[in-house]
């Protein structure tokens, strides 16, 4: 007896034992899993632990929304056996009803003396023999009873909602564009122009310089190439409607015009004799602050425009900012625009040395990625200094030369920090920077530009446009069904000029 008390104790011993080195193994792997995590944020650094963190609270985010969403799939399961159930039993009572009472006349003529008062005898009996015939009589329609729309959109015209509470009229769209089906006239638009020179190249294709016949004026005509964009329409549809939309802004670029042929699409837009921001800073770098003040405040005009359409720019540099004959700046080049949903947009895009930070992580940003292109922008003008120059005296020095405002002006616009860039954007006209700025003289056009622009060069003789769109590659016709993928942009026919 006292020999099986004793093992039964050394037993208990021995469990006790073994569940405290448990216990102590499990403590140390939780203190070195948290000297481990603790490594892990210090290597990363302030900003990947709030990438890391965000991601993290998507990922439990989403798991509560699965959760709750299977919920209320199984809910909704329950609750409908009854009510089908319900619903059976209803409609097996009301034929008998109808028929016991279409036996029993007293019973209808008792229905008839007790209706309410004003009520018509034709309502009351038309309650009487079901709600079928009840539906024309209703003067205000029931709950569940779908209401006639109050206005019908206008023929011609459909509805597509953007965003949450944006909706916009657009035209229909034409029939697709094919090498069967082209439209009837001696000429195409092409005819229309005379061309010049070639303004810029681009992996798209090319902006030409001409002339329009009728009016005489000067116009740049954008060449796109419709192989190249077979897999990104979506991107030319953009494109096109920002331009369309810029009519009414002063410091976008504008079309006048939009066709295509079988083979490219055809932007005709202002031709701003200014030349691009580039080709100014380059001449004159590094710029004064009085011209940097003025120029960054008619970029801030245009993005605010731009953004209130509902677009985010996402290639904003020197090269896509072109400036008129007085010196006024337009933002340019909308190929790789994005329409926001919800505020946000997503994709990583853009010109390297230009891009924030959030859209290299290929997540979820808002428009203030084209204010980090525009602190980028103005650095380059301030320090006339390359995106991937390395640091040496001279730039050093150049940095430092720059103003306190100014200096600061950029680094709250290139800040990592979405968020604290977003606070700085939404009040960016009462910076310090921009207090000399006359707002309503700008928007206006009125403020005349620091600096003196140069006297544009003549034109030569006309080139034909073959000779300026000429190309090595082979051309390949577009089929029927690709053709289907550029609805809504008018069709002529190719011509020869």
């Amino acid at each position: 007896m006292d020999s099986q008390l004793n093992s039964k104790k050394r037993k208990l011993e021995d469990f006790q034992i073994n569940k405290k080195m448990k216990r102590e193994e499990e403590s140390r792997d939780k203190n070195l899993t948290k000297e481990i995590k603790a490594r892990e944020s210090n290597a990363l650094g302030f900003t990947a632990m709030c990438f890391a963190a965000l991601r993290s609270l998507h990922r439990k985010l989403k798991e509560t929304f699965i959760a709750s969403a299977w919920a209320k799939t199984e809910k909704s399961v329950k609750n409908e056996a009854p009510q089908r159930k319900r619903k059976a039993e209803e409609e097996e009572y009301l034929p008998n009803k109808k028929k016991r009472e279409g036996e029993n006349p007293k019973a209808e003529a008792k229905r008839g003396a007790l209706s309410p008062p004003g009520t018509s005898g034709v309502i009351a009996s038309a309650a009487v023999r079901g709600p079928e015939n009840m539906k024309s009589f209703v003067p205000f329609p029931t709950q569940g009873v779908k209401r006639p729309r109050a206005k019908e959109p206008t023929e011609g015209t459909v509805k597509r909602l953007r965003g949450e509470n944006q909706e916009i009229d657009e035209p229909k769209l034409q029939p697709a564009p094919s090498a069967s089906a082209l439209p009837v006239g001696p000429t195409g638009l092409l005819n229309s122009f005379i061309f010049y020179k070639i303004l810029g190249k681009g992996g798209f294709g090319k902006v030409l310089l001409a002339r329009e016949l009728d009016t005489k004026q000067l116009v740049a005509v954008k060449v796109v190439k419709k192989n190249i964009l077979r897999n990104s329409v979506a991107s030319i549809m953009i494109e096109k409607e920002i331009l369309e939309a810029a009519m009414d802004c002063n410091f976008l670029t504008e079309a006048f015009a939009t066709f295509q042929t079988e083979d490219n699409i055809y932007f005709v837009m202002d031709y701003l004799s200014g030349g691009s921001l580039y080709d100014f800073y380059q001449r004159n770098k590094p710029l004064n602050i009085n011209t940097i003040r003025f120029l960054a405040a008619e970029m801030i005009c245009g993005l605010k425009s731009l953004h209130s359409m509902g677009y985010i720019h996402r290639d904003l540099k020197l090269e896509n900012v072109l400036l008129d004959s007085r010196g006024h700046a337009k933002i340019a080049d909308f190929g790789l625009a994005a329409h926001m949903i919800n505020g946000k947009a997503k994709g990583c895009v853009g010109t390297r040395g230009y891009v924030a930070p959030e859209v290299l992580c290929r997540d979820k940003y808002d428009y203030t990625v084209d204010y980090y292109s525009l602190g980028v922008i103005l650095f380059r003008m301030a320090t006339g200094l390359k995106l991937e120059q390395e640091p040496t005296p001279e730039s050093k020095a150049q940095i430092h030369s720059m103003s306190p405002e100014l200096r600061d002006f950029i680094l709250k616009l290139v800040c990592d920090n979405p968020e604290e860039r977003m606070r700085f954007v939404c009040s960016i006209k009462d910076h310090p920077f921009l207090g000399p700025i006359d707002w309503e003289a700008l928007e206006n056009r009125k403020l005349k530009p620091p600096y003196i622009m140069p006297q544009p060069k003549k034109l030569g003789e006309s080139v034909p446009y073959g000779t300026l769109m000429q190309s090595k590659g082979e051309k390949i016709p577009l089929t029927t069904s690709q053709q289907e993928l550029f609805r809504g942009i008018p069709f002529v026919r190719n011509c020869n000029t």
